[in-house]
């Protein structure tokens, strides 16, 4: 039955656009081997060295390639080119930076960094004497000790409405935010990464990027985790607000399934995938948050219908529940099949917090995104994009909220070690934004998510709601069998550009009822 087979597919396919957010993610394994300029938004650099840098199988963090800036005499060099990123007070100031770097000794001279071609500005991780040095102009920071013969994450925020830095590296934070001492200048305006491999030195190893990233945020992000699975367990906070954090090792990371890439927030390149049987240990923000009346908790998510009790977001002082300041834990409730909250506002003097219960709401075993948005003294709950309940907040949370340096925040059970995710449940993303937003500015899905089955696929047409991205184009496509290699055909007329919250799309019966169908998105 075509029903049947739809609703046990639910298949995204394609790679996602580039948004605003995300100016540069690039793994290299889309290129052939061979020289990197040339390939989209890559090229080299006269004022750098005469030597481009290679696309190259020999080595790689994410397989089956690389980018080798090989040693010469004159120098090696690659620069992306194709992003403006200029501030604006109405955006999110930092910027963010990030590679994995591999040396094979501690003497090869190298930088990669951030740079303004027009004033020459250049935020930039160099090699200073065996140790890395991070910064304007003479580097401010000499003191992080260079790792070799693997692949690092390099990863460097800069605050652009304030001139202040931070750094980590193998995911150890090595500055903390810092004012740019050396440099006065307050840059808001970046246009180019550039990796150079001096000839300079007696070293003559050659060095390897991967993963390079450059991305900048939507406004009112208090705290965004991606939940992307990496090899050290270790779970990033995305706009430089909080310190690294761990997380356990589980049997069940990186099964199948567990990072399908479907919430990349907003239409972003890459979505390294999520974590199943996500348990984060508690971490400190790096910063206090600004004051706010209103804001947002998302998460996506996929458990099953028999998920036990789950913590997506527990942030406060100590446990949360037991003492004064803001406190906000956005959980499922498997005995009551319901997602509730406990919140707490910051004004409140004493441990009181209240509990709110929003219903009925079992999870269906697919991607699913949730989000409670507080706007003054409305709690609002959003499942798949849709408004399910409203609940009133007494004067115990119903004012500001504001989160100190000594807040702790945990994903994935409670900050006193409770409610642990399951071994089938899998996480995506989990985001905090100090505003109550609307649901055209919650995560969206970079691939097409079907949330509706509107009739029966017996009939001339069978219409399904999907939650698209506005202004994208997708169609529709019918195979035989999911796979492992479908023949994928377009069914004809099915192409369309989303301009609604939601959009209803009709399988005719020009497609037969024994095909598997998926929509695909086209840009």
């Amino acid at each position: 039955m075509k029903a049947l087979r739809l609703l046990l597919c639910f298949l995204f396919a394609g790679l996602a656009s580039a948004s605003a957010a995300e100016h540069l993610w690039d793994d290299f394994n889309a290129y052939p081997e061979g020289d990197l300029p040339g390939r989209p938004g890559w090229t080299s650099a006269a004022w750098l060295g005469t030597q481009p840098a290679l696309v190259t199988g020999e080595r790689a963090w994410s397989w089956p390639r690389s980018v080798k800036l090989p040693w010469h005499a004159d120098g090696t060099a690659a620069v992306f080119t194709n992003f403006v990123s200029t501030y604006t007070t109405n955006e999110h100031p930092v910027i963010r930076c990030s590679a994995r770097l591999r040396l094979a000794n501690t003497n090869t001279p190298f930088r990669i960094g951030l740079r303004n071609s027009a004033a020459g500005h250049f935020l930039v991780f160099t090699n200073t004497s065996g140790y890395g040095a991070f910064g304007f102009l003479y580097h401010d920071v000499v003191f992080v000790p260079l790792e070799t013969n693997r692949f690092t994450d390099v990863t460097f925020y800069y605050n652009r409405s304030n001139n202040t830095y931070r750094l980590d590296y193998a995911f150890s934070n090595r500055l903390e935010w810092a004012l740019a001492d050396s440099d006065p200048v307050t840059h808001t305006q970046f246009n180019q990464f550039v990796a150079h491999r001096p000839g300079t030195g007696a070293d003559t190893n050659d060095l390897y990027l991967d993963n390079v990233s450059v991305q900048t945020f939507p406004p009112h992000v208090w705290a965004w985790w991606r939940c992307d699975p990496v090899a050290e367990q270790v779970l990033v906070e995305q706009t430089g607000a909080f310190y690294p954090g761990g997380r356990a090792y589980t049997f069940y990371e990186g099964l199948p399934g567990s990072s399908d890439p479907v919430w990349d927030g907003t239409a972003d390149y890459c979505n390294a995938g999520a974590c199943r049987q996500l348990v984060g240990y508690p971490v400190a923000p790096m910063l206090p948050t600004p004051a706010s009346t209103n804001w947002t908790v998302e998460a996506a998510f996929r458990m099953p219908p028999n998920a036990t009790n789950t913590t997506f977001l527990d942030w406060g002082t100590d446990m949360g529940f037991n003492t004064t300041g803001a406190y906000i834990n956005f959980s499922y409730a498997a005995s009551y099949t319901s997602l509730y909250i406990n919140v707490r506002d910051a004004q409140q003097i004493d441990d009181d917090f209240q509990y709110i219960l929003f219903g009925s709401f079992r999870p269906t075993g697919r991607w699913q995104h949730v989000a409670v948005v507080k706007s003054n003294a409305t709690a609002s709950l959003y499942v798949d994009y849709q408004l399910v309940t409203s609940r009133l907040f007494n004067a115990t949370a119903d004012g500001a909220y504001t989160f100190a340096r000594s807040s702790w925040a945990s994903l994935g059970q409670t900050l006193n070690q409770g409610n642990p995710s399951g071994p089938d449940t899998d996480i995506d993303e989990v985001r905090v934004s100090g505003k109550a937003l609307a649901p055209s500015e919650f995560l969206q899905p970079g691939q097409p998510l079907i949330v509706a089955i509107n009739n029966s696929p017996t009939n001339a047409t069978w219409e399904l709601t999907a939650k698209c991205i506005f202004g994208k184009s997708y169609r529709l496509e019918a195979a035989a069998a999911p796979g492992p290699s479908p023949d994928w055909q377009t069914i004809p007329g099915s192409d369309f550009t989303s301009f609604f919250t939601f959009d209803f799309v009709d399988v005719t019966n020009t497609a037969p009822a024994t095909r598997t169908i998926r929509l695909q998105r086209l840009d």
